[in-house]
């Protein structure tokens, strides 16, 4: 049955090119904005001879900027959240310029929306805070992704991690979504493989959870089939040219894809499970992801058959055979990037599924096509160890 009742949310602007990080200046110039804070991740960006460039363009243009770098890890913690937004009112900032990662582009949507909202970061987080609503919009934002993978520059939401308190949870609301959007493909180029890889990883198994998800819609299945096949061919493509622009803005284009689809379909138990692992070891997100998809695909699949057939015909998988199947294929995948494929290989403990279970039981478990409880997880989680 067609689908006739959906909204969608995303950023006003979207810029989308090679040199697109030139408009940094311009937009905040345009939205008559003063002064910036600058957050990124720790120590590439603000190395690089972009960065500098852009520094340079805005003392041009009499435009103020504070540098604002996450402490470390690979999301940001409350304490980064809190500090940001102490800094960011201190030196009275009227804007946000998010560039890196997706914890750096997090940490600057959630630190644009609590200058004005006011709080803790952890007063607003799903399941732990005092359930503290947003209620004005958040600072001008643009955001500018390094890495093709999260797609966090178009989401309403802020991954935002505790290791003392072991969980990781998220912020959410429409007014975190980024005002303007830069997607320089360029900036990828210096990428290692590693990460480039495993946030292409992340990025593919983004366009599948929202396209199979109980909340998807046909503008976000229309997405996901043109971007799919995209990033299928551009992930091995990738490895083998590292340094070919067209493959790394093929590689940006399905991430940011990604984003749009996962900010409103919702995801899926491969996200479910990379929450809860995450909320206890310091291990790539997108790795996690792209490790228990298989497994994932393998469990939906009496709910989702059409769907991952589908998914098998665009991306070109013949199914005459059992072992041809979208579960193999992705497994099959991971080997031929060097990954491992089974939570044994990450460090987990086997004594920790219990716990990675329940941790696992957030709003993307919620959206997965099949009823998830705790002991449905646990045995996904079995079966991926």
């Amino acid at each position: 049955m067609f689908n006739s009742n959906f909204n969608i949310e995303t950023a006003k602007e979207i810029y989308f090119g090679n040199g697109k990080i030139e408009l940094i200046p311009v937009l905040l110039k345009k939205n008559q904005k003063k002064k910036a804070l600058i957050v990124t991740g720790k120590n590439f960006v603000v190395n690089t001879d972009w960065f500098k460039s852009i520094l340079e363009k805005l003392k041009e243009n009499k435009i103020e900027y504070i540098i604002y770098s996450q402490r470390k890890g690979l999301e940001p913690e409350l304490e980064d959240i809190d500090k940001g937004v102490t800094i960011a009112k201190e030196e009275k900032v009227d804007s946000v310029v998010a560039v890196g990662g997706g914890g750096s582009i997090d940490t600057g949507k959630a630190v644009s929306c609590l200058v004005i909202n006011g709080g803790k970061i952890v007063d607003y987080l799903e399941g732990v805070g005092i359930n503290k609503q947003i209620d004005k919009p958040s600072l001008y934002t643009i955001a500018v992704p390094t890495t093709a993978g999260t797609g966090s520059e178009v989401t309403k939401n802020a991954v935002i991690k505790s290791n003392d308190y072991r969980f990781k949870k998220s912020i959410r609301h429409k007014y975190l979504i980024p005002d303007a959007v830069i997607c320089d493909p360029q900036l990828l180029i210096t990428l290692s493989e590693r990460t480039t890889l495993i946030s292409g990883m992340d990025a593919f198994v983004q366009l599948i959870e929202p396209y199979t998800s109980k909340n998807t819609n046909p503008f976000v299945e229309s997405l996901c089939e043109y971007a799919i096949p995209i990033i299928a061919r551009a992930i091995p493509e990738v490895k083998d040219k590292p340094g070919d622009i067209e493959i790394r803005a093929k590689m940006l284009f399905c991430s940011l894809v990604s984003g749009i689809a996962l900010a409103n379909a919702g995801l899926g138990a491969a996200h479910g499970v990379a929450s809860g692992i995450g909320a206890l070891m310091d291990i790539e997100h997108g790795l996690i992801c792209a490790v228990m998809m298989p497994y994932v695909v393998s469990m939906n699949k009496e709910v989702c058959s059409k769907k991952y057939k589908r998914i098998e015909e665009l991306i070109g998988i013949e199914t005459k055979k059992q072992e041809d199947s979208l579960a193999f294929y992705l497994m099959n995948l991971l080997k031929r990037l060097g990954f491992p494929y089974r939570l044994r290989d990450l460090n987990i403990n086997e004594n920790m599924l219990e716990e990675i279970a329940f941790k696992s039981l957030g709003s993307s478990m919620s959206q997965n096509p099949l009823i998830c409880d705790k002991d449905r997880i646990l045995g996904l989680l079995k079966e991926a160890y």
